[in-house]
């Protein structure tokens, strides 16, 4: 991983440490404004907080069975060498993850669905016949 993003990554646990602290304040929950911001901004940071503790666990748990590698035991050796192939496969996973969730959000988008939802029905009614667009008869 960069570790630009690494950085960033990082910076966003110690927000989200930061908004709890704050939402416990007694003062911001008599402020609903200022406690209603702090929490869509838990909201929003938890999942990238939570996956990325995922991440570096993965990567603690890689270290480990790398340390087995160099065990007498040549069992223990090959278990630790399926166990870094799996542990690689999920770092992968949690990476692809944890960008797809880094990806800037459009403010607008749900104002945008909503409104070209409706545009689009709107034009498809005007594109029918008016025959086609009464209820079906039954016979």
């Amino acid at each position: 991983m960069n570790p630009s993003i690494r950085n960033k990554l990082d910076g966003l646990a110690l927000r989200l440490e930061e908004i709890n602290a704050l939402r416990a304040e007694p003062g911001v929950t008599d402020n609903q404004d200022r406690f209603r911001q702090l929490s869509i901004e838990y909201a929003e940071l938890t999942p990238v907080v939570n996956q990325y503790q995922a991440y570096c666990r993965a990567w603690d748990e890689l270290e480990a069975a790398r340390a087995m590698l160099t065990d007498q035991d040549s069992a223990m050796r090959a278990m630790a060498q399926e166990e870094i192939a799996h542990i690689q496969a999920r770092i992968e996973q949690l990476e692809q993850q944890l960008q797809k969730l880094l990806l800037p959000k459009d403010p607008y988008g749900r104002w945008r669905s909503c409104t070209e939802a409706a545009a689009n029905t709107a034009a498809i009614k005007k594109s029918l016949p008016v025959s086609s667009a009464k209820a079906p008869t039954r016979a």
